[in-house]
């Protein structure tokens, strides 16, 4: 289920574009404009390729266009890092695992 959230904020950006749901569906080669009405409405999920085609078209980046699929996805990254993180401290420090653990200790630096 879509947020009602998200279809504002993709709404606006095709408005201020001057562009129909109809427009929109055609450019990201869609057939109808159902799915951009219905995610605009907050009753659809779109899909990846949905979200990434809004990004390219009204030059926005993912943290501009979809603020709080980022954040969800961002809190989710951090706190599988910090589980992962503990099981792997427990573990015998074979080259590996030391490997994934300056790259999880790098990621929680880039994340704060």
């Amino acid at each position: 289920m879509s947020s009602p959230k998200l279809g504002s904020y993709l709404r606006t950006y095709r408005i201020k574009s001057g562009l129909t749901q109809k427009d929109v569906a055609a450019l990201l080669g869609l057939e109808t404009g159902s799915t951009i009405s219905r995610t605009e409405k907050g009753n659809g999920t779109p899909s990846v390729k949905v979200i990434l085609g809004y990004c390219v078209l009204f030059e926005a980046h993912p943290q501009e266009l979809v603020p709080g699929i980022i954040l969800d996805i961002e809190n989710t990254i951090h706190a599988g890092a910090h589980t992962l993180e503990g099981q792997l401290k427990k573990r015998q420090k074979t080259p590996m695992v030391l490997v994934r653990l300056r790259f999880l200790e790098k990621l929680s630096q880039l994340m704060g």
